[in-house]
C-alpha cells in the first residue's frame, strides 16, 4: 500500500489535495481521498459525509487548509482500513509532517498497520503514486478542465480570467481519472510491477 500526500510547508496554491494509494495483490489504484479546504465538520463536511454510501468511489474531506493535517490524516487511516476490514495493512509513506505526528503513529498501531515513512527527500523516487500514477491520473482533469475553460471563454467571448470548477465536478473528475487508469493498467499489472521494482 502506498500513499502520496504533498509535503509543502505552506498552503501556496488553492486548489485540492488527492491522496492516491495503490494495492499491490490486486495492482490497482484504490479509491481517492480528496481533500478540500473548509471547516473540519462544518456545513460542507456534513453534505459531503454520505458521498462514499451515495454509489461514489471517493472519500470526500474538509478541513481549513487542502493540506493534509493530523484530523485527515487519520480519516485517511480510517478510509483505507474500511476498504480492507479485519486484514493487515502495511502502508508505506511519505514523511510529511502530518502523517509522522505521534498522534498518526498511534493511531497506525490503534488500526493494527504495519507502517513505515519514505525518507525525506527521496518520496518521488520512491513512490508508487509519484512514479507511476502521477500524471495519468493529472491529465484527465486537466483536459476536462481545459475543455470546461474553452466553452466558457466561447460563450463569454473573451480570454482570461479566473475559472472556478464546482466541487461535486471536480471530484467526479477525479473518480473518473482514477477509473480509466484501473482500466488502462489492469492487464499490464503495472502497480505490481512497480511494487516489485521499488521493493
Amino acid at each position: 500500500m502506498f500513499a502520496a500526500v504533498s509535503n509543502v510547508a505552506s498552503d501556496a496554491k488553492k486548489g485540492c489535495t488527492v491522496m492516491v494509494s495503490a494495492e499491490l495483490y490486486s495492482s490497482m489504484i484504490l479509491r481517492p481521498v480528496v481533500v478540500m479546504t473548509a471547516t473540519h465538520n462544518g456545513t460542507l463536511a456534513r453534505r459531503f459525509s454520505t458521498w462514499r454510501q451515495d454509489s461514489s468511489d471517493a472519500s470526500a474531506n474538509f478541513q481549513p487548509s487542502h493540506w493534509m493535517d493530523t484530523s485527515t490524516a487519520n480519516c485517511f487511516v480510517d478510509f483505507l482500513a474500511s476498504l480492507f476490514p479485519n486484514q493487515k495493512i502495511g502502508l508505506f509513506w511519505d514523511a510529511a509532517s502530518s502523517d509522522t505526528y505521534q498522534e498518526v503513529i498511534d493511531y497506525l498501531g490503534v488500526k493494527g498497520f504495519i507502517h513505515e515513512f519514505a525518507p525525506v527527500g527521496v518520496t518521488t523516487i520512491m513512490q508508487i503514486c509519484d512514479l507511476y500514477t502521477n500524471r495519468p491520473l493529472k491529465q484527465p482533469s486537466k483536459s476536462n478542465f481545459y475543455n470546461g475553460r474553452s466553452r466558457k471563454r466561447i460563450r463569454r467571448g473573451g480570454g482570461g480570467g479566473e475559472y472556478k470548477v464546482d466541487r461535486v465536478q471536480m471530484i467526479h473528475w477525479i473518480e473518473e481519472a482514477v477509473s480509466m487508469v484501473n482500466e488502462q493498467r489492469a492487464l499490464a499489472r503495472k502497480v505490481e510491477y512497480m511494487f516489485g521494482r521499488l521493493g
